[in-house]
C-alpha cells in the first residue's frame, strides 16, 4: 500500500468514527416499553364476599338516618360505602370513622325498618351492591 491509499484508508477512518460519535451508534427501539397497568384490586369491598368480616377508615360523605351514613375513600367503590348501623351522635359530613362489621348485599326493604330507613332515594343506588353492617362505628373527630 503506498502513501496516498494508506492515507485515504485513514481519511475514511476518521470519517467513520466522525459519523458514528456524531450520530450515535445504538438503533432506535421500535417496540417501546409497555406502559405498566395496575395488578391489584383498588376497590376492596369487591374484593371481599358477602358474609366477610371488613374493617375501613374513611370520611363521612352524608348522613342519611340514625343509623346509616354513606362513607368514601380512594379503595372503595364509585359513590361511596352505605354503613349501616349504630353510630356517634354529632357526626357530620368530612368527619374521619372507623367501621367493623359484616359485609352483606343491600336490598331496602330487608334493612329500612331494622335501621330506620325512611325514604328510599338515598339508597337507590346502593340496590343490589355491597354495604357494611357494622358492629362498631368510631369518630376520631
Amino acid at each position: 500500500m503506498d502513501g496516498s491509499e494508506s492515507r485515504s484508508v485513514r481519511l475514511c477512518l476518521v470519517t467513520l468514527i466522525v459519523l458514528l460519535a456524531v450520530t450515535g451508534c445504538t438503533r432506535a427501539d421500535k417496540n417501546p416499553a409497555p406502559e405498566p397497568h395496575p395488578t391489584t384490586v383498588v376497590d376492596t369491598v369487591t374484593a371481599h364476599k358477602v358474609g366477610d368480616r371488613f374493617v375501613v377508615t374513611a370520611a363521612v360523605v352524608r348522613v342519611t338516618a340514625a343509623r346509616a351514613v354513606i362513607v368514601a375513600d380512594a379503595d372503595l367503590p364509585a359513590g361511596g360505602l352505605l354503613v349501616l348501623g349504630r353510630h356517634p351522635d354529632g357526626l357530620h359530613e368530612t368527619d374521619l370513622v372507623t367501621a367493623d362489621g359484616t359485609i352483606e348485599l343491600f336490598a331496602f326493604d330487608r334493612f329500612k325498618a331494622r335501621y330506620e330507613l325512611a325514604d328510599q332515594r338515598p339508597y337507590a343506588p346502593f340496590e343490589g351492591r355491597k354495604i357494611l353492617v357494622a358492629d362498631s362505628v368510631r369518630s376520631w373527630a
